[in-house]
């Protein structure tokens, strides 16, 4: 049965981001996962997973973008090829080449929240939500680096209506989207389904701006109270 639902997760290290997080995109990956299927991180592999939620009529799942309050920051995240491992690469050339290629030496902006919680809102079935959240051990970029571990998840009854959660996701841009006062919203080019990071049938979408302010993310919850005891 379909229920509307608030999500947390409690982080046990900081959060590595692009733009957005999105709950439907987790349980995309967790339906991979149960497929034995590898990450897919290439446009020719993109495929629809049948999920534990709600759709809205344009398409969209009924499910949030992740909401938090904390203290961003920026990390360096490197690599560099070690010229002492040169005899172990068969390249046909007498030394890796570090400025192109695949063993390209680089320096790259990692953008992170220091955060404890992100919170989600979606509509969908609570029991096959949790068995596929157990499969999620941490979100964002940069996990196998240590950023964006879970501690655990709870999934609670909320108050969410919606249109509410429709306000708390990107969707297809027009002029009558449903917005929630607290927030700021931006326009973005992104997919309407998982995966976001491609570019296929990207089309632009207004979104919400998910780091709040204390204030922000308090009113928010009360707005989307959840309903267990």
């Amino acid at each position: 049965m379909y229920e509307p639902l608030q999500i947390t997760a409690t982080m046990g290290s900081q959060v590595a981001y692009v733009d957005i997080i999105m709950f439907d995109s987790l349980l995309a990956a967790a339906a991979a996962m149960e497929q034995s299927l590898e990450q897919l991180t290439n446009e020719e592999d993109i495929q629809d997973f049948d999920l534990p939620l709600g759709r809205d009529e344009s398409g969209v799942w009924l499910a949030s973008a992740g909401f938090m309050s904390g203290i961003p920051g920026k990390a360096i995240y490197h690599k560099k090829w070690d010229e002492q491992n040169d005899d172990i690469v068969v390249t046909g050339k007498s030394k890796i080449v570090v400025t192109n290629g695949v063993y390209k030496s680089y320096s790259m902006p990692l953008r992170y929240i220091d955060t404890n919680r992100i919170y989600f809102w979606a509509i969908g079935d609570k029991d096959e939500i949790c068995q596929k959240l157990a499969k999620i051990t941490a979100i964002g970029k940069k996990r196998a680096q240590g950023y964006g571990a879970v501690e655990k998840w709870a999934v609670a009854q909320s108050e969410v209506a919606r249109n509410q959660i429709l306000a708390l996701r990107p969707i297809p841009k027009s002029g009558n989207n449903p917005v929630i006062d607290s927030l700021k919203y931006v326009d973005m080019q992104i997919r309407k389904t998982p995966p976001y990071w491609a570019l296929s049938d990207a089309i632009v979408c207004s979104a919400p701006v998910p780091l709040l302010s204390e204030e922000s993310l308090c009113s928010l919850l009360q707005a989307t109270r959840y309903t267990d005891s």
